[in-house]
């Protein structure tokens, strides 16, 4: 059996050699021609029972320990790759400032022309999204039609939160193309 440690995400594993493998019988073994005629020796049999059970043992642990080297969710997984695309931003200062800049600027444009609807008040903000208070109807509606339109906005079923969509600011054609199926979706409604 080989000896070492190994690490596995957040789990660690130690194995302990019982014996200096270059002097296990089992080299002997290996070293003399398969048996091909008849039935196998029955020490080559205990050999075999042994060494499928070992190998056995080796796959659960490996695959153990994969499994807990692997994210325990799909959001720690988007979490990981987040987290990646966070370092790799901040190493480029300048591309980082231009985007941060350009984001920040199609955000006030955004809540510009929502606020311009009349029937949706932006509230301030300073993320990559506006929250909007819809006002005249369901916002539940609202983001049913846009999504019909194929427009994904987010919409939350909670206290407080249930007369709002949530819209995450992005190119200026984005915006654009949000802003024609809010229109579309207005005259809809109104109908």
């Amino acid at each position: 059996m080989p000896a070492g440690s190994f690490n596995a995400g957040r789990t660690a594993f130690h194995v302990v050699a019982r014996t200096e493998f270059s002097a296990s019988p089992l080299v002997q073994l290996l070293r003399q021609p398969p048996t091909r005629e008849g039935k196998v020796p029955e020490h080559h049999q205990l050999w075999n029972d042994l060494a499928r059970k070992w190998v056995v043992k080796v796959l659960l642990v490996s695959v153990a320990g994969f499994l807990a080297w692997l994210p325990s969710s799909f959001d720690e997984a988007v979490n990981v790759a987040a987290s990646l695309a966070a370092v790799a931003a901040l190493e480029d200062g300048d591309w980082l400032r231009e985007t941060v800049g350009r984001l920040v600027a199609e955000r006030e444009r955004l809540a510009r022309e929502l606020a311009a609807l009349g029937w949706l008040r932006p509230l301030p903000s300073r993320a990559n999204f506006v929250l909007c208070r819809v006002v005249g109807r369901p916002a539940a509606e609202v983001k049913r039609a846009l999504e019909a339109e194929g427009v994904l906005v987010r919409y939350f079923d909670k206290p407080g939160l249930r007369d709002c969509i949530r819209i995450s600011a992005g190119r200026p054609e984005d915006t654009d193309r949000l802003l024609a199926a809010l229109k579309k979706v207005e005259l809809g409604i109104r109908d």
